[in-house]
């Protein structure tokens, strides 16, 4: 019974080690999933065939998978372009195992690779200066081949791509943007060499039918280039690939003849060792991108250096703007300030006018009072001498001072023993009366009639008060 079990257990076990582990080698399908799958499956078999106890797959990923699976450990190994290599050495630790040799012919093969820019032969465009202000497509902003090479060329020529050309589409796959162009639909394009030469190859195009822009002839490279050349794609193991099987990976792939199934399918010659990729990183580092990015001040930085004239322009009018609004403010408190002193000054001098106007109009009205007071008692010093009776000069003395309108009462003070302290009033409306009142009350009263031309009269007073 023991002995049953026991070897139950071992013959499970045994069934266990001799089931074959999937290994998964994700590819940047850069021109679609279904090529890519064309592309690469007999090198999957070719592994498999290669190396015991492992089921080798491939699993064609676009630009923004890639990341992904790398995250979801959904893959061993990496075939992609060097600059998501690069990238994700950085972000991951992957490392590069071998780097491809793509075909040249039968015999002759290159590990390096650039990008061409082109137009359609018909659009009478001669050079790259010649796309200014017109579209122009690519494969993808993280395209090596499909966009970034030719981004380099165009920042050595000076060439700022969003303000050069009128729009910029990125399209996906190296395939959409040759039929974009050919179709009319975009003025140019940028795509990985030997692109143009496959599809040639393949029927899908006429070479004819396309111009290649700032074309550079090398006798070492087959294929069309208008940029510097840049080592090729490399195979790179993900940090949880064990050493073991990379080596053993590595080694087969070194081996692939050039006559293998796998390597006519993949269009490649084989593999090499891995290529140095300093020259990629350099221009990763000159366009500041991933892992060069620009940090926020890097991008200040970069801003005003780029805008230096408009901002300075701008800095000094701000700063003429606001002297000119401080001497603006400055004036109109001055102006202020002035008006408020002229203000009081006015209204000192209005006040001095005025003061000097009423002591001027008091002074000629005091003048004018004198004048009368001195007329009036020029009048009755007259009477004195010429009337000696008291009635009459009582009478002519009140007909006098009434004719003063300044005054509506006078009085008159006579004096002597017997009329000390005696006041006699007279008004204006009683001047009707002034004869009657003179007798009823000095002649008649006090018995003066007999001999009032006989007392002397020691003095006449007048007083006025009651100003109208």
């Amino acid at each position: 019974m023991y002995i049953k079990f026991l070897l139950l257990i071992i013959f499970q076990f045994y069934l266990f080690a001799q089931t074959p582990q999937t290994v998964k080698i994700g590819v940047l399908a850069k021109r679609g999933n279904e090529v890519a799958l064309n592309k690469w499956q007999e090198t999957a078999k070719y592994l498999e065939s290669q190396i015991k106890d492992y089921n080798f797959e491939i699993l064609p990923l676009s630009f923004e998978k890639i990341d992904l699976a790398i995250r979801k450990n959904e893959i061993n190994f990496l075939i992609t372009n060097p600059v998501f290599y690069i990238q994700l050495e950085h972000k991951y630790n992957i490392s590069r195992i071998a780097t491809l040799l793509n075909k040249y012919d039968d015999k002759n093969f290159v590990s390096y690779y650039g990008g061409v820019i082109f137009t359609k032969s018909s659009s009478n465009i001669n050079t790259i200066k010649d796309l200014k202000n017109r579209s122009f497509a690519a494969v993808d902003s993280n395209s090596f081949g499909g966009w970034i090479m030719a981004n380099k060329l165009l920042h050595d020529m000076g060439i700022k791509p969003l303000k050069f050309f009128s729009k910029i589409e990125y399209l996906g796959t190296h395939d959409r943007v040759v039929k974009a162009v050919l179709n009319g639909e975009i003025t140019a394009g940028t795509v990985r060499s030997d692109t143009l030469e496959r599809m040639a190859k393949e029927k899908k195009i006429n070479l004819n039918d396309l111009f290649i822009l700032h074309k550079i002839e090398s006798s070492n490279f087959p294929f069309s280039i208008s940029t510097s050349l840049y080592p090729e794609w490399p195979i790179s193991k993900l940090p949880q690939t064990s050493n073991k099987l990379a080596k053993e990976v590595a080694l087969k792939l070194m081996y692939m003849p050039s006559t293998s199934k796998a390597a006519i399918s993949a269009g490649i010659g084989g593999w090499t060792i891995p290529a140095n990729y300093s020259l990629v990183n350099k221009t990763l580092q000159t366009l500041k991108i991933e892992p060069y990015k620009h940090t926020f001040k890097e991008y200040i930085y970069e801003f005003i250096k780029e805008y230096l004239f408009f901002i300075s322009f701008i800095v000094i009018t701000f700063i003429f703007v606001i002297f000119l609004i401080i001497y603006v403010l400055k004036l109109n408190i001055s102006l202020k300030s002035s008006k408020e002193k002229l203000a009081n000054i006015n209204e000192d001098l209005e006040k001095k006018v005025q003061e000097r106007t009423s002591n001027m109009e008091n002074f000629l009205e005091k003048e004018r009072y004198l004048r009368v007071i001195m007329s009036t008692i020029s009048d009755i010093n007259r009477y004195l001498i010429t009337y000696k009776k008291l009635n009459e000069l009582l009478v002519k003395s009140c007909q006098r001072l009434i004719k003063i309108e300044e005054y509506s009462m006078s009085f008159i003070l006579l004096e002597e023993d017997f009329y000390k302290d005696k006041w006699f009033c007279l008004s204006k409306k009683e001047y009707a009366k002034l004869e009657d009142f003179i007798k009823n009350e000095f002649i008649s009263k006090q018995g003066l009639a007999s001999n009032f031309q006989e007392k002397k009269i020691m003095k006449l007073l007048m007083i006025f008060k009651l100003m109208i």
